[in-house]
């Protein structure tokens, strides 16, 4: 069979996933009294995800000063500071503190971008760090306080991320 002679079929298979989910009625899609059930859940839970992320939080001041110690060559300590702050940005909003989420979120990119951080960097890594601690020090929830949002701002200048 030559090029021309190439016969081609498109199949569009059925979208049954959206009939299931909404029929343009809302009598179909997610259950409201199985949403409540899932917040009344999260919130029943909210105080032990607070003290994990206390406890997190004290960890990575004490690896900051791990690795300030050793002026950034402490290359493990650096890495449990990335897996903490990645733990942090994974539950920070769970717990209320969105802005420790988004703080988290800087930091593991900031690590990431610098393996070998010098003195200039380890500021930075340590502003990251000193504004987590603030905020769960003040019990800052939620992510409209604007110092928090400002600080935030000009840490992910830094880093990279435009806000």
């Amino acid at each position: 069979m030559s090029e021309q002679e190439t016969k081609v079929q498109i199949i569009n298979p059925p979208n049954s996933l959206r009939s299931r989910v909404d029929d343009g009625k809302g009598s179909k899609g997610l259950d409201p009294s199985l949403l409540a059930k899932a917040e009344k859940a999260m919130d029943d839970v909210k105080p032990q995800v607070q003290e994990h992320v206390k406890g997190e939080v004290g960890r990575l001041q004490a690896l900051m000063a791990k690795v300030s110690a050793s002026q950034g060559q402490d290359q493990a300590a650096l890495q449990e500071m990335f897996r903490v702050g990645f733990e942090l940005k994974g539950q920070g909003t769970s717990a209320g503190f969105n802005l420790i989420t988004r703080f988290g979120d800087s930091l593991c990119r900031y690590i990431e971008a610098n393996k070998t951080p010098g003195a200039k960097e380890l500021a930075i890594v340590k502003a990251h760090v000193d504004s987590i601690a603030a905020i769960m020090g003040r019990g800052i929830q939620g992510d409209q306080n604007p110092i928090g949002l400002a600080i935030a701002a000009e840490l992910e200048k830094v880093v990279g991320r435009p806000t």
